[in-house]
Formats: structure tokens, C-alpha cells, sequence
């Protein structure tokens, strides 16, 4: 049975958005560890770093894309419209100009030696 991931929970928090958002600019480190992450610590900045590109782009003014607060809330439908951003995305630009999604498809690669029980979705 599907349980909702409660990282993915603690990402879309407004608190962890908001240091993540301001950790470069202001030197906050969100971690005691300042490098030599855990699996899991590297999964919730994928997933802080997912959550801000989204929430970025339902802000922005040429939002087109039909993105609202209740598909990124949703597990199952931010998957989905992740998916079809990524389609839309490459059939707009090419496979060679990737640019707007080549921070989640990097996220996916940063550690394929993850557990499946905590790694990424394939196809996402």
C-alpha cells in the first residue's frame, strides 16, 4: 500500500524552503555535517531542490502549464506533472537543450546506488 514519503513531507515545509532557498546566500548550513552527506540527507536536498524549482515556476508569470499548490502537494500528481514538464520540456527544446530539467535529472544520478526502498522512481 502507498504511504505518503515523509521526506518529501519535511521538503515542502515553508521552514526547510525557506533555509534552502537562503542557505548560499546567508552561509546557513542545514545540516550539522557540512559535507560527507547520508543517503538520506542527499535524497531530502533532491527533494528540497524539487520543491523549489516547482513552487519557482508556479510563481512565475508565464506559468502555462495548468501547475497548481494542490499538484505539488500531491505526491502521486507532482510525480505526474513532473513527468509531463520533463515531455513538454524536451519536446519544446530539443533533447539538446535540456536546461530546465537537467537539475532533476540530476538529482536521479547523484547516487544510483541507493536502496530502492529510498531511491528515486524510475522514469521520474
Amino acid at each position: 500500500m502507498w504511504k505518503p514519503d515523509p521526506l518529501r513531507k519535511l521538503a515542502r515545509n515553508a521552514r526547510w524552503m525557506t533555509l534552502y532557498s537562503r542557505a548560499k546566500d546567508m552561509n546557513i548550513n542545514l545540516f550539522e555535517n557540512r559535507s560527507d552527506f547520508s543517503d538520506i540527507q542527499i535524497i531530502f536536498l533532491q527533494w528540497l531542490e524539487t520543491y523549489h524549482y516547482l513552487y519557482t515556476e508556479l510563481a512565475s508569470q508565464d506559468n502555462k502549464s495548468k501547475l497548481s499548490r494542490r499538484i505539488i502537494e500531491d505526491e502521486i500528481f507532482c510525480d505526474a506533472y513532473l513527468v509531463y514538464d520533463r515531455d513538454i520540456i524536451r519536446k519544446k527544446d530539443g533533447e539538446n537543450n535540456l536546461n530546465k530539467i537537467d537539475k532533476v535529472e540530476a538529482m536521479k544520478n547523484i547516487n544510483p546506488d541507493l536502496p530502492p526502498r529510498i531511491s528515486f522512481k524510475p522514469g521520474i
